[in-house]
């Protein structure tokens, strides 16, 4: 019987203090983990487009700062074309932001220096500039992942290329046949 009570006492309360929460069309609200998104500062390249007004370029022009016009190209998907684009741009401005890093990690310069070229990476390069940019696919189909850096393809066109012996120094492995096992 004191149990039974105890219980019903524990329910109670815990009715009245649910009954006190502010009624919230949002359950964020009441998330501990979920404070950090409520009230969010814009960073350099969030909330705001840079490039608005801007006319599109032709894609073997592109400077990676605003929008450009897709156009038919030997590329075996878009996304292989962009990474092309990526690798053109980078070929072009990594010097530049490397240098501007190096201004930028260095604590022996001042501040107002450092904090200059913090601004110039951040705001006013492409962001294709940096290494993290460009990634490695296969020159057939585009795959991203399973590439052999060698032969610049992937796994399915290598072993297809393998097969049939128009690989250069490669060569199926065999051992069932020509062998013999001893019991």
């Amino acid at each position: 019987m004191l149990s039974s009570l105890f219980q019903r006492l524990v329910v109670r309360s815990s009715i009245e203090s649910i009954q006190k929460l502010p009624l919230s069309t949002s359950v964020t609200d009441l998330m501990p983990s979920c404070r950090k998104y409520k009230n969010r500062k814009p960073g350099p390249n969030h909330g705001t487009n840079p490039h608005l007004g801007k006319s599109g370029q032709e894609w073997w022009d592109w400077d990676g700062m605003g929008p450009y016009k897709y156009r038919h190209h030997h590329y075996p998907n878009n996304i292989t074309l962009r990474d092309v684009q990526r690798r053109r741009i980078f070929k072009r401005t990594h010097c530049e932001r490397e240098r501007l890093n190096a201004i930028r990690k260095n604590d022996l310069l001042p501040k107002e220096l450092q904090e200059n070229a913090w601004h110039e990476v951040t705001y006013n390069m492409p962001m294709d500039s940096s290494h993290q940019r460009p990634n490695f696919r296969c020159t057939v189909t585009g795959r991203a992942r399973g590439n052999y850096y060698d032969f610049r393809v992937s796994r399915f066109i290598f072993r297809g290329e393998a097969d049939y012996n128009r690989v250069s120094g490669v060569m199926r492995s065999h051992w069932t046949h020509n062998t013999k096992i001893h019991p």
